[in-house]
């Protein structure tokens, strides 16, 4: 086996174009890493196939942290 990488931090994302959290570890399924962009703004003006507000759109979204209420329940589903 061949080495092709070293994972140097881990990222989630949990509202879509606002700030990450580092991880020390993170539950990864075939979507994904587990509560990665679950949620976002709807942009009532936005393009059909993306109604989101992004980064681009409000830069200052970027500013903010989110975090989790609870982020051990958040770190992976229930089952």
């Amino acid at each position: 086996m061949n080495v092709v990488g070293i994972v140097d931090s881990l990222w989630r994302y949990p509202i879509k174009s606002m700030a990450g959290e580092a991880l020390p570890e993170a539950f990864v399924d075939y979507a994904g890493v587990y509560g990665d962009r679950i949620f976002a703004f709807l942009n009532s003006a936005g393009h059909r196939g993306l109604p989101y507000f992004t980064g681009r759109d409000r830069g200052q979204m970027l500013l903010y942290r989110p975090r989790f209420r609870n982020p051990q329940i958040a770190s992976k589903p229930p089952n």
